[in-house]
Parts: structure tokens; C-alpha cells; sequence
């Protein structure tokens, strides 16, 4: 027993073999970092997208309506130009997850679209503050709005106080502020189209690069961060800008505040694109499900197979070639069960 399965580990069993299974297995761990726990930092650093998703959002609450009423806008306008966006985001949506989850660049399928859309949220942030001044560059000639007041009762004149039932306010606005107003509309649908959109391909990206088991972990830091940030960027709001060096070099309040979330939102979304690399589909779909099953990788359902499914196939791999010199003793006793004569001739 001992002589034949001797000869047939050194049939089966050859050094070649060996330090083929042993560069496999090392190619393999190599190739696959995702294979470990994320630390906190690292879980705040894969996060830092959606806090500067929410600075944004801060500036876009406070001063976007306001702006708007500025350039000549109606309030009644004002409500349809924020129902933009989500009707956009209804139609554009679901056909930008699944070009998500069926992209096959070498960056991965949510790096590309991260940094897509939050082009589109700067060029957003850009727009809102300086979509007046653009205005002018392109021929507009605003003037303030001529408000006269008049009290009907007593004939006095009160420019502070202005109710319905005791005066009559009689706006006359000298003329229309059309490409101002137009840039101002854009930067608008631009930011709040882009941040809501930017939000599902920076959670899915945090679950795809991270074990199951840190999930949990994962979005309850996702969490945290997003209400940092909207903390941090109402408070930032609340700085009287316009008294400070800042404030008077950048052309005011609101300028300040939208610059200063501008570069904010740049520096957290390159934190997050730049913390783990992702394993690009093509090479999923490949290794997975084409070499292995013999099965087209265009006509496979990509949003199923993430990288959590390439780090199982990568994990049964090694525990395969780990078991291999189990495998072959217990195969060897079989064959000395089934086919002693053959064996002993062989010998």
C-alpha cells in the first residue's frame, strides 16, 4: 500500500505541480485585497463621499430659493424649477444603475459614474452663485425692482412694514434677467439631479469593495458621515462671511459659502474614488463565469456578481488547491481498493 501510493504521489504530486498550486494560490491572495475587514478609518474614508454630498445640499437648502427670488424669479416658478430634479431623476435613474452595473471599464462600475456625476455637482455649485454675473457677460441689463408703498388709511409711506390689507406694493421691474436666470435654473437642476443621483453609486460602491460582515459597520459610518456633513455645512451657512478677509476677497456671503463647498466636496469625493481600487467586471465575468461555466459574459445579468461573489470563488480556490494532497491520499486508497491486480502489475 505504502510503495504504490508512494509511486503515485510522484506521478501525481511532481515539484512542477507544486509551484504551479503554490504561484496560484499566490497570484490569487495577491490579486484579491478585499479579502480582510475594513478598519473605521478606512470605512470613514470609503464614506467621505456622501459628506461632501450633504455640504452640498446644505448650501443648496439655504441659499439656492433665495437666489432664485433674487434674479426675478416668482415663487410660484421658483416651487417648479425644484420639481425639475426629481422629475429628471425619475426617468434618468434606473437606466443609469443599470449602465452601472453592466460597465466594464478598468476603474470598476461605480468609480466611473462617481466621478460622472459629481462633475455635474460642481458644475452646479459653480453656477448657482455666479449665474447672475454670467447673466451680465451675456447682455443682461438688471436693475433692482422700483417698489412703491402706499398706506391707504392714513396717507403716510412705510417701507418696513407691508401688509395686504392696508397697502398696495406695486413692483416694476425695468427689465427681465433672462440669461442669468437660465444659468442660475441649470446650476440648480445640475446640483440636486447629480447629488441625489451621486448617492446610490457611493453606497453601492462602500458594499461592493467591503465583506458582508462589515455591511452593518459600513452604512451605519455612511450614516454618520451624511449627517456630519449636513451639520457642518448648515453651520457653515451661519458664519457672518461678508465681515471676514475671506468673504470680501471671494465677493461675499454666498459666494464664499458655495466656493468653500466646492473645494469641500472635491477633497471628500477624491478621498473616497482614490480608497480602494474595484475589481473591473469584465475580469468577473471572465474568470467566473466564462472560463469556468462556458458562458458569454454579454449575456450574463451583471448586477448580480459583485466583488463579494469574486472573493468566494477566489476563497474556494484556495481551499481547493490547499486540500489537494488530501484529495489525492484518499484517491490513491480507492484506487488500491478497486484495482489492486491492475496496481500490483503496474508495479
Amino acid at each position: 500500500m505504502s510503495s504504490t501510493t508512494g509511486a503515485l504521489n510522484s506521478a501525481f504530486v511532481t515539484p512542477e505541480s507544486s509551484t504551479l498550486v503554490a504561484s496560484a494560490i499566490s497570484n490569487i491572495t495577491s490579486s484579491f485585497t478585499f479579502n480582510r475587514h475594513k478598519t473605521r478609518l478606512e470605512l470613514v474614508r470609503i464614506s467621505a463621499a456622501v459628506m461632501g454630498i450633504e455640504f452640498s445640499y446644505a448650501a443648496e437648502t439655504a441659499f439656492v430659493s433665495p437666489t432664485l427670488l433674487k434674479i426675478g424669479i416668482e415663487h410660484q416658478h421658483m416651487t417648479l424649477v425644484w420639481a425639475l430634479s426629481p422629475l429628471i431623476g425619475f426617468f434618468a435613474c434606473p437606466f443609469l444603475g443599470s449602465m452601472s452595473d453592466r460597465c466594464k471599464l478598468n476603474l470598476g462600475r461605480r468609480r466611473p459614474f462617481i466621478v460622472l456625476l459629481s462633475m455635474g455637482v460642481i458644475f452646479g455649485l459653480l453656477l448657482i452663485p455666479n449665474g447672475e454675473s454670467l447673466g451680465y457677460w451675456f447682455g443682461d441689463n438688471y436693475q433692482e425692482p422700483q417698489t412703491s408703498t402706499i398706506n391707504t388709511r392714513n396717507g403716510s409711506i412705510n417701507l418696513h412694514r407691508v401688509t395686504a390689507s392696508e397697502n398696495i406694493v406695486n413692483f416694476q421691474s425695468i427689465n427681465k434677467h433672462p440669461w442669468g436666470i437660465f444659468f442660475t435654473v441649470l446650476g440648480t437642476v445640475l446640483l440636486d439631479f447629480d447629488a441625489d443621483a451621486c448617492q446610490s453609486p457611493a453606497r453601492a460602491y462602500l458594499l461592493d469593495i467591503c465583506l458582508p460582515e462589515d455591511h452593518v459597520r459600513g452604512l451605519s459610518t455612511f450614516t454618520i458621515m451624511a449627517g456630519l456633513g449636513g451639520f457642518m455645512g448648515y453651520s457653515m451657512g451661519a458664519i457672518d462671511w461678508d465681515k471676514t478677509n475671506i468673504g470680501k476677497k471671494l465677493g461675499g456671503h454666498v459666494k464664499t459659502v458655495f466656493t468653500m463647498v466646492t473645494f469641500i466636496f472635491t477633497f471628500c469625493v477624491t478621498l473616497t474614488i482614490t480608497s480602494f481600487r474595484e475589481i473591473p467586471l469584465w475580469v468577473l465575468a471572465e474568470s467566473k463565469y466564462g472560463k469556468v461555466k462556458g458562458v458569454d459574459s454579454d449575456d450574463i445579468n451583471m448586477g448580480t456578481y459583485d466583488a463579494n461573489n469574486q472573493i468566494t470563488h477566489a476563497s474556494e480556490v484556495v481551499q481547493s488547491c490547499c486540500l489537494l494532497p488530501k484529495m489525492t491520499a484518499l484517491c490513491h486508497e480507492c484506487i488500491d481498493d478497486l484495482f489492486p491486480n491492475q496496481v500490483n502489475l503496474l508495479l
